[in-house]
C-alpha cells in the first residue's frame, strides 16, 4: 500500500472486503441495481431462483430472476457467461447451467423487446485424449446408464424437461418415441475434466466484483 501511495495511486476506501455471504450478496444486488449501461459477468453457478437478501432488492421482487428482469427493463446490457460441466461426470451441474440460461432468456422475454441480453454456457476446452477416454469408458458408461435409469423412473414430462436442459447428454443416448432413454455401447464419450471457476462481474466498466 505504501508503494502505491508513493506512486500517486490512492486505493484506500475504494476496495471493500466482504467475508460472508450475508455481506457479499447484498453488495452484488446493489451493484446490479446501480448499473446504468452494461454488466459483464462470468460465474461458475448462478441460480436465478436464489432469494434476494437486501431490503432494497426485495422492493423489486423475491428472486434473482426478478432482479434480472428489472435490470434488463432499465436498458442495461447484460453479458453473462456460465460455466458448463461434463454431462457424464456432473450431469446435475450440467443441467443447472442450462436451466439458468433458460431462465435468463425467460427474463429477457418478460423485460420486453428492448432487452439486451447475451448469455452463454462455456465448457472448459481441456479434454482427455483417446487413451484416457478408452480407459475411463467403463466408468463413463456406468455413469451414463445410471443417469438414464434415474431419468426413466421420472414422469414423461419431467424427463422431457430434463433432456431439454441437458444438451451435452443427447449425443450419448437414444430417446425412444415414448421418451425412454437408452445408452448405446458404440458412443465413446468425450471427457472434460476441468471447469471454469471464475466468479466476477464488471459494472459500467467502473466497479469490479470478485468472488
Amino acid at each position: 500500500m505504501e508503494r502505491l501511495r508513493k506512486a500517486g495511486i490512492h486505493a484506500k476506501g475504494r476496495t471493500q472486503l466482504l467475508l460472508t455471504a450475508a455481506e457479499a450478496y447484498p453488495a452484488l444486488e446493489a451493484a446490479f441495481l446501480d448499473s446504468r449501461k452494461e454488466i459483464h459477468a462470468s460465474f461458475r453457478i448462478f441460480d436465478l431462483d436464489t432469494e434476494l437478501r437486501s431490503a432494497r432488492a426485495r422492493v423489486i421482487g423475491r428472486r434473482w430472476f426478478d432482479l434480472i428482469v428489472d435490470t434488463l427493463r432499465r436498458g442495461v446490457a447484460l453479458h453473462f457467461t456460465l460455466a458448463d460441466f461434463d454431462p457424464c461426470a456432473r450431469p446435475k451441474l450440467h443441467r443447472l447451467t442450462w436451466q439458468s440460461l433458460r431462465q435468463f432468456h425467460a427474463a429477457a422475454e418478460l423485460a420486453g423487446p428492448q432487452a439486451k441480453l447475451h448469455a452463454r454456457a462455456a465448457m472448459h476446452p481441456a479434454e482427455t485424449g483417446i487413451l484416457p477416454r478408452l480407459a475411463f469408458w467403463p466408468l463413463a458408461l456406468h455413469r451414463l446408464r445410471k443417469q438414464a435409469a434415474e431419468m426413466n423412473g421420472w414422469p414423461a414430462n419431467e424427463r422431457a424437461a430434463a433432456l431439454r436442459d441437458m444438451p451435452g447428454l443427447l449425443p450419448y443416448v437414444e430417446v425412444a418415441p415414448d421418451g425412454h432413454i437408452s445408452v448405446p455401447l458404440t458412443r465413446l464419450p468425450r471427457l472434460r475434466p476441468a471447469t471454469h471457476h471464475q466468479k466476477l462481474a464488471v459494472f459500467d466498466r467502473k466497479k469490479l466484483y470478485i468472488g
